[in-house]
């Protein structure tokens, strides 16, 4: 679960074309003559569900010439019974299963291609934030990774601030549980844009560090480019969504398991029939179990004693270790706080996109980190976010309690920081950087021939850099001020 994905297996996502898509599941290898830029090679899921990323290669090559062969290999491969996502009485698009996948002959190499095809013809503009839309989705490894023929689908978009960018965000549901990229197979992904993050890397050098220092259930992520309807819509990066699941976070519902985003009451309203509060204003979505699958008095029931148990786990933080270890999980408490500080991510004060769970013992704990896209690693002038100096999640709810009540939770937290700088863990945040920029060069040029605004638009007045390179110089200046500020601030000394 904490296999780091690596910039050099990265992939890139290809267009299906909505122009030679029907509704009755098969999967045609006939050439698109209309298409200028395009590759008159398909890979059949059959193929390449069955054989590493280098043997799909062969398989591919070895379609060319059997085009008959693997049309019908295909068909049987592709045809899935998909069910509405509302519920409500099939309908053509409910089956809607693109019958070609065309390449792009262009693509950039450094990064294997995602295919979406959305049904009923329609165009990018009509995704909407709130509701699925049907579509069919198609991987090509490019030999890093396995591929994926084509699979009924949806996707909508996502995330708060950056819906409202001109390069969108997305979330994708497989009708059935699906492995991309050499991540374990579930049905709900992210495609997260990164138009505020003018390296690209934050998200995925982020997700790569909870791994590395140890984080259970941290994001695997890979980068890839994305084409919808045949249109390049730019380099993004695929993640695991937060979610119950074996090859997520490992853990029950049905054992009393229970998963929580952490957010402002003011960003639904303060009206949230899903959520508790603490005694000193925690607010908690419940993400997992969800209302509509244990019913109206289960779910009021189980809010209940859930409260009880975070209360509990809440009054305990200021009363000393000897309290606080028999509600928390104490590694998970320390480890989210780490590596929230070193980004200085500006939501992680408990304002949104901080996941917590209770676990099948009734423990608390943090995790895993998520969105780190915009207001940390220097690149966002609110609060003090934007200097590599001073601790700000020191502030965050649960850990002003922590940090307050005596010294015991500091001391883990400096004798945790010091293993790590001795590992070479934190160090490897710059080598990461320098490995993805130097193994995504092609894709990130081609990233910002597409969204041009992204390096004219900006979160800081300060520090504004309207370059790839000058961005990329800067936050590694950042990350390496922000080093040498923890280590003095946390005792330690190489």
């Amino acid at each position: 679960m904490l296999k780091r994905i690596t910039a050099a297996i990265t992939a890139a996502i290809f267009v299906l074309s909505a122009a030679s898509c029907s509704t009755n599941g098969k999967f045609d290898i006939t050439p698109n003559p209309e298409r200028e830029n395009i590759e008159e090679s398909v890979k059949t899921s059959k193929a390449v569900t069955a054989a590493s990323a280098k043997q799909a290669a062969v398989a591919s090559e070895a379609l060319s010439a059997a085009g008959a062969i693997a049309a019908s290999e295909a068909k049987d491969a592709v045809e899935a019974k998909a069910a509405s996502s509302s519920g409500k009485a099939k309908t053509a698009s409910d089956n809607f299963v693109c019958d070609k996948v065309v390449f792009d002959k262009n693509a950039p190499k450094d990064l294997p291609a995602i295919y979406i095809v959305l049904a009923n013809n329609k165009k990018i503009s009509s995704i909407e934030k709130e509701e699925y839309t049907r579509a069919t989705i198609a991987l090509d490894g490019r030999g890093f990774f396995d591929d994926l023929g084509p699979s009924a689908a949806n996707i909508k978009g996502r995330g708060n601030y950056s819906w409202g960018n001109p390069k969108k965000p997305y979330n994708i549901k497989f009708d059935e549980k699906t492995p991309l990229c050499g991540i374990g197979a579930a049905k709900k992904w992210a495609l997260v844009a990164n138009y505020a993050d003018k390296t690209l890397l934050r998200n995925y050098i982020t997700y790569n560090l909870a791994a590395d220092v140890g984080m259970k259930y941290a994001p695997e992520c890979a980068m890839v480019n994305l084409y919808i309807n045949g249109e390049y819509v730019g380099e993004y990066l695929l993640v695991e969504r937060v979610e119950f699941n074996k090859e997520r976070i490992d853990m029950d519902t049905e054992d009393g398991a229970v998963l929580f985003e952490i957010e402002n009451a003011d960003r639904h309203s303060k009206q949230c029939d899903d959520c508790i509060e603490t005694n000193r204003g925690v607010h908690m979505v419940i993400k997992e179990p969800e209302r509509k699958d244990i019913g109206d008095k289960e779910f009021e029931k189980l809010k209940k004693q859930v409260r009880v148990k975070v209360q509990a786990m809440e009054d305990s933080l200021s009363k000393g270790r000897s309290e606080w270890q028999k509600y928390i999980d104490v590694d998970s408490f320390v480890l989210w706080y780490i590596v929230q500080e070193f980004a200085k991510n500006f939501d992680s004060i408990f304002v949104t996109s901080v996941y917590a769970y209770l676990d099948e013992d009734g423990k608390f704990v943090m995790g895993p980190v998520w969105d780190f896209g915009e207001g940390c690693y220097g690149n966002q002038d609110i609060a003090t976010c934007l200097s590599p100096k001073g601790l700000y999640i020191a502030d965050a709810p649960f850990y002003q309690r922590l940090f307050r009540g005596n010294d015991d939770f500091a001391s883990l937290v400096r004798k945790k920081w010091a293993e790590l700088r001795k590992s070479g863990v934190i160090d490897s945040v710059i080598e990461n950087i320098d490995e993805a920029v130097e193994n995504t060069a092609e894709s990130t040029a081609k990233n910002f021939r597409k969204w041009k605004s992204a390096l004219k638009d900006g979160l800081r007045s300060k520090y504004f850099c309207d370059t790839y390179e000058d961005e990329i110089k800067y936050v590694k200046k950042w990350i390496t001020d922000r080093i040498a500020y923890l280590d003095k601030t946390w005792g330690y000394s190489s």
